[in-house]
């Protein structure tokens, strides 16, 4: 029975787009409302005493939206990580940010790496930033990586194939909140999620607000978590 303690938190930020057209606005407001909604999230997590926390910012596949969104969210992005900066520092949150990311550009890869080195001794809430990032486009790489560094397969387990994805040494989420009333994990964190509490919020992501925040929590801790025991 694993221990009922909510150290890893992971959240699909869902319903941006749908918030915007519901309010009559143009896509952009939603996406911008919803990344100020993300500050609010990280004093969550530090108030409840999360020690990880992973979000779902830019899949593989949202590269297939319309190319003036795209260009809207890579300015998003980097005003994002520029206006927060101060943020990680003064409450000591680590930065990491998971997926191919280079597919941005250089200003967004360095601003990432900038970040990453500057936060990389803090403890407070470590932060993981899913960017470009798909789970199985994840697995794929980690098999190459590790067929090119092993010639010898026979003591592979779950734990050595860990060591190969980008969550290495992070552990694996307790829970996953979607916000936006979709139940799926859109290719997110398939592996790290196989024995992680799912909880699927009606309420989008923009609109997401501590009371929705306390009864995921609730029902995570009501739960008691058998791993298929």
């Amino acid at each position: 029975m694993l221990e009922n303690k909510l150290k890893h938190l992971a959240v699909i930020m869902d319903g941006n787009r749908r918030w915007a057209k519901l309010h009559n606005l143009d896509f952009f407001k939603g996406h911008e409302k919803g990344s100020d909604n993300i500050e609010l999230l990280l004093n969550l997590a530090i108030k409840n005493d999360i020690k990880y926390l992973s979000i779902y910012a830019f899949s593989s596949e949202n590269w297939l939206r319309g190319e003036q969104e795209i260009a809207y969210l890579k300015d998003l992005i980097i005003y994002y990580l520029n206006e927060q900066e101060d943020y990680f520092i003064k409450n000591q949150v680590r930065v990491l940010v998971i997926g191919e990311y280079a597919a941005f550009g250089v200003d967004i890869s360095n601003k990432i790496e900038s970040l990453i080195a500057k936060t990389n001794d803090f403890n407070n809430l470590t932060f993981i930033i899913a960017l470009n990032y798909g789970a199985r486009s994840e697995i794929i790489r980690a098999a190459k990586a590790l067929l090119q560094e092993n010639k010898n397969l026979d003591n592979l387990d779950e734990n050595l194939f860990s060591e190969y994805l980008y969550t290495k040494n992070i552990p694996d989420p307790d829970l996953l909140i979607r916000t936006g009333g979709e139940k799926r994990l859109s290719n997110f964190l398939l592996w790290q999620l196989s024995y992680t509490e799912l909880f699927f919020e009606d309420t989008m992501w923009p609109d997401f607000n501590e009371d929705c925040f306390n009864r995921a929590l609730n029902s995570f801790y009501a739960r008691e978590r058998r791993v298929g025991k």
